[in-house]
């Protein structure tokens, strides 16, 4: 499991929401993966990730000209952050992905603070 999170760290910049399926996978313990492990909470995540880098979108260059465009999500243990911008017959394209595990103590915060620490991903 480490060598596959390690393999996607790269191309997390690239995949949209990478941090919210990768936090069920991160918290997973070596005992998960002994004959009295589950593993039922990680599938789900785990088949999400591999189909995400097989359908992982071209991201465009960044155009100071043009609109831009901000997709802010924040659940119980991760936070996630496209920037987008209008392209080809004013269709959205995302330009960067930004995610990150929560800290223990950023998990008690309210829904619209994580969402805030979301947005300051992009700093």
């Amino acid at each position: 499991m480490q060598s596959f999170l390690g393999a996607l760290n790269y191309y997390s910049r690239f995949i949209q929401d990478f941090a919210v399926y990768g936090a069920a996978l991160y918290q997973l313990k070596e005992e998960d993966f002994g004959p009295r492990g589950d593993l039922s909470v990680a599938q789900r995540p785990f088949e999400a990730l591999q189909t995400k880098v097989a359908e992982a979108p071209i991201l465009k260059h960044f155009d100071q000209i043009k609109e831009v465009h901000v997709m802010l999500f924040a659940n119980k243990w991760a936070l996630s952050t496209t920037l987008m911008q209008e392209h080809e017959k004013k269709k959205l394209h995302p330009v960067r992905f930004l995610g990150r595990v929560l800290k223990e103590s950023e998990m008690n915060y309210h829904p619209a603070e994580k969402e805030v620490l979301a947005l300051l991903l992009l700093r």
